[in-house]
């Protein structure tokens, strides 16, 4: 017999469950940071950048945006991307 999934609770107790694992790295003196890094201004684009930035903040993360008002070069991509990878206080960049 098939099961009935409710995605809202589960997607719910997913995120639960991460607050509190970012708790425990706060208290360790680790905030979780992300780092966006968007090329243009399409209303999609913008719009998934909102709904990240809410659950960074929801469950207690930095979220930082970088935003390229142009299409960079690939050096200046790659530059970019280097920093934040090399930087310590930086756990993930989308």
């Amino acid at each position: 017999m098939a099961q009935i999934l409710d995605g809202k609770l589960v997607a719910k107790q997913i995120t639960n469950n991460v607050i509190e694992f970012v708790e425990i790295l706060k208290k360790k003196g680790v905030t979780p940071k992300l780092v966006l890094i968007r090329v243009g201004d399409k209303s999609d684009d913008i719009a998934y950048e909102k709904m990240i930035t809410k659950k960074c903040n929801e469950i207690g993360a930095i979220c930082e945006t970088i935003q390229f008002t142009f299409t960079p070069t690939m050096e200046k991509m790659a530059l970019t991307v280097s920093k934040y990878n090399h930087d310590d206080n930086v756990h993930g960049i989308m």
